[in-house]
């Protein structure tokens, strides 16, 4: 079930440890969706910007690393350490007046990021430091701060940069929406 020590991202360490124990997810070509995701302007977990959230999105590393240390699983464990990278990039550009935040991730990052080798680490806390330095009170990336940025994408493993999905801003289809509304109602009636 969901570990009761992450709030932030708690669905996402369900299905990641879910899925490292072996369930494997099946796809029924008639089954209705049973959850849709909601995408409005309104208030989101993820643009709370309190100490408390931050200290939230942090235990969720450490809770993952620790799984992944328990698992012994040197591939995920590489993948994970990107999760690090990633939340150190969010911290430098989104909160930069939260600098204990951002120290207290590069911490763990040295601490937890076991499976990045030393060169991945060290490409990794100069990235975050540096964007966090040429960030902090400007509304545009520099030039060393992109060409940084270019040279972690190619340096790090893969997964220290989120990649979106295509389907991140799929809409349903008008005619597939009404159809799967009108066989709920079915359904509940």
């Amino acid at each position: 079930g969901f570990n009761p020590a992450v709030r932030y991202g708690d669905d996402s360490d369900l299905h990641m440890r879910a899925l490292a124990d072996g369930l494997s997810g099946f796809k029924f070509a008639d089954a209705l969706p049973d959850v849709f995701v909601r995408r409005d302007d309104g208030p989101r977990i993820t643009a709370d910007r309190s100490a408390a959230a931050l200290q939230s999105r942090r235990d969720r590393l450490k809770q993952g690393s620790q799984y992944w240390r328990e698992m012994d699983d040197p591939r995920r464990r590489r993948l994970w350490a990107g999760q690090y990278v990633q939340e150190l990039e969010y911290l430098a550009f989104n909160h930069g007046s939260h600098k204990s935040a951002f120290e207290e991730v590069m911490r763990d990052f040295r601490r937890d990021a076991v499976g990045y080798h030393s060169l991945h680490r060290m490409v990794a806390a100069a990235y975050a430091r540096l964007a966090r330095n040429q960030w902090c009170g400007r509304d545009h990336a520099t030039i060393p701060l992109r060409l940084a940025r270019r040279v972690a994408r190619r340096v790090l493993p893969r997964g220290a940069f989120a990649v979106p999905g295509d389907f991140e801003s799929l809409p349903i289809p008008p005619n597939q929406k009404n159809e799967i509304q009108s066989r709920w109602e079915t359904i509940a009636s």
